[in-house]
């Protein structure tokens, strides 16, 4: 009878221990998968990454081409791209006298000649039915880049979406559209004024996110 009971009692013990050194691998195993952001009172890091560029000069805008290249613009303060509420406000627009010339782009963007020395950007958006103006771009060859709401990026590693989770720009996200899947790239229009456009993507650019990152420049050639 005494040894049934010690048996019973070791058995007992043995369960004891098995589930004390169960307990014990749990509590190790919920240690090391525990973070920060587990533990009540934290908050999670979203490591967010500042995309700000140190040596922007609105006076000399430039952008990196994909490949790399830092290339400068100058400021052509006579010619203008202006964004329209609607169809209805571009083509009232075109009629404007501020504008000694102007025509509708597209999606009621106007490409619009000023008289530089009497009409500046608050001028323009002062009229009504304008939702954005900003000055036209000219290449070293003469070429004009109008910039608009609309960049194309190539991610590095990443998605998309997360870039712009990574750079709190998120909501400013309208539409993405693969643009070219054999080479990932994507075009992505944005809820963003035209002259942020650029420091936007020297920003991308410099942060490592992207391989490159453009914008989606509508060029017109110099005419001879």
């Amino acid at each position: 009878m005494v040894e049934l009971k010690n048996k019973a009692m070791k058995k007992l013990m043995y369960i004891f221990g098995m589930l004390a050194l169960l307990l014990f691998v749990v509590a190790c195993d919920d240690l090391e998968t525990k973070t920060p952001a587990d533990t009540p009172g934290t908050t999670k890091d979203e490591s967010t990454v500042d995309i700000t560029v140190d040596n922007w000069d609105p006076e000399h805008p430039f952008f990196y081409t994909s490949e790399g290249k830092k290339e400068y613009f100058s400021i052509r303060k006579d010619q203008v791209i202006l964004k329209a509420a609607s169809a209805v406000d571009a083509e009232a627009l075109c009629r404007e006298d501020v504008f000694l010339s102007a025509k509708i782009s597209r999606n009621q963007w106007i490409r619009a000649s000023v008289d530089a020395k009497n009409t500046e950007l608050d001028d323009l958006l002062k009229l009504s039915g304008v939702l954005d103006a900003s000055y036209v771009l000219e290449y070293g060859n003469g070429v004009l880049h109008y910039v608009r709401d609309e960049i194309f990026v190539k991610p590095s590693g990443i998605s998309v979406e997360k870039i712009f989770k990574k750079t709190g720009l998120s909501k400013n996200i309208v539409a993405i559209e693969l643009f070219d899947k054999y080479n990932n790239i994507y075009l992505i229009s944005l809820d963003m004024k035209s002259g942020d456009i650029l420091p936007l993507c020297c920003g991308l650019y410099e942060s490592g996110l992207c391989i490159f990152a453009e914008p989606n420049f509508f060029i017109e050639m110099p005419v001879f």
